[in-house]
């Protein structure tokens, strides 16, 4: 089954330059990578929004309703084409979006199925949270997911 985290929107280097989704060199790639390495998978990164959004002054900004809803489909059909796939949507913006759009049931704590597919959603906290203001519970997490990803991928 592959592994694939959503991320809500690029960002940029120091230098301008556009990153790819949850790179290693972002405290979220980071700790995407120990989950990688840990779990013996090669995830799939991806962000709902498939580019930096930014003010008038080039500071970068969340993602307008707007920008979702022109992009999420995308983000929809990269997940239906790599069916069966266990899905982390990182963050509460992401959860929201992605399950407000999908039609999913419950099928355990945490985890939803999106109707009609083998896609299994699991919407947990994002890794930046964590490394910022949650950095004492980083084994747990790692370890959550971990135990999630090794769960579906015995099924």
């Amino acid at each position: 089954m592959e592994v694939i985290y959503v991320g809500l929107s690029n960002k940029k280097n120091g230098r301008g330059v556009e990153l790819p989704p949850l790179d290693e060199s972002t405290n979220s790639g980071k700790l995407i990578k120990l989950i990688d390495q840990r779990s013996g998978v090669d995830s799939h990164k991806i962000n709902l929004v498939p580019f930096t959004p930014e003010d008038g002054k080039g500071k970068i900004r969340y993602p307008n309703k707007k920008e979702v809803d022109e992009s999420i489909e995308e983000c929809v059909q990269y997940l239906y084409q790599n069916a069966p796939c266990l899905v982390f949507l990182l963050g509460r913006l992401v959860s929201k979006y992605m399950l407000d759009y999908l039609k999913t049931s419950e099928i355990e704590s945490n985890i939803r199925k999106v109707k009609g597919n083998d896609i299994y959603l699991s919407p947990i906290d994002h890794p930046s949270f964590i490394q910022v203001y949650r950095r004492k519970w980083q084994e747990v997490y790692i370890s959550s997911v971990v135990d999630t990803i090794e769960k579906y991928n015995s099924n």
